[in-house]
């Protein structure tokens, strides 16, 4: 039920989104003409034959926003948080410079510094990827099966099990909340303490854990 809800309201994020970007081009087009932001086919790297006005990521930018203010306001559990709000003022950033750029070349140099001090001002207000899941995997953790390497947790185990070390009752110390694999590893091991710092994106890893009556802890480090 909660996948399928997950589901639900990101469908209509999409098509909200969608329906506003796709009234607000057409007026993207005409503002495009009147500040000549037009893409003539000079040279042979142009696909297009005909110019064609180049300011559609306005339309695409606004409807974005509209989207998030719409939901913002129906919805009691959205919160914007500062990572968030970092994006959005990176976005906005690199948007203005674009549309600068679509009427009046901007150099290349002056481009890369724009787009570095956008990711700079995300980092800053705390914008870390640490992970990118693989859509096809038929794991939570990611295509495990594809890894030469095995998750600290696993190793831990398996080196406990090699040097005949009984784990049956212990506590172990992790870097980052353990994935699928890793929690049924630590399940079936006996192991009934779990101590970690990072999160890792497995709600599956947390709620199997949970339900085989582990503890959990998590510590600011």
């Amino acid at each position: 039920m909660e996948n399928q809800s997950i589901i639900s309201h990101m469908s209509s994020v999409f098509v909200i989104a969608m329906i506003i970007s796709y009234i607000l081009t057409p007026y993207a087009r005409r503002l495009a003409c009147r500040l000549g932001a037009i893409d003539v086919p000079k040279d042979n790297r142009r696909v297009h034959e005909k110019p064609i006005p180049i300011l559609g990521g306005i339309a695409i930018y606004v409807s974005f926003i509209v989207t998030i203010v719409i939901f913002a306001a129906f919805s009691k559990n959205m919160n914007l948080s500062r990572g968030f709000k970092g994006i959005l003022l990176g976005a906005t950033l690199i948007l203005v410079v674009g549309i600068v750029d679509d009427i009046k070349q901007v150099p290349a140099g002056y481009k890369l510094a724009v787009q570095i001090l956008a990711a700079s001002i995300a980092v800053y207000n705390g914008v870390i990827i640490n992970f990118i899941k693989f859509p096809l995997a038929n794991t939570e953790g990611g295509l495990v099966f594809l890894c030469r390497g095995l998750h600290a947790e696993q190793n831990a185990i398996i080196q406990a099990s090699l040097h005949g070390v009984k784990i049956e009752g212990a506590t172990i110390y992790v870097t980052a909340q353990p994935c699928s694999v890793c929690a049924k590893m630590i399940i079936n091991s006996g192991i009934k303490r779990l101590v970690y710092a990072g999160d890792y994106p497995d709600e599956l890893a947390i709620q199997m854990l949970r339900e085989s009556g582990i503890i959990i802890e998590k510590v600011m480090i």
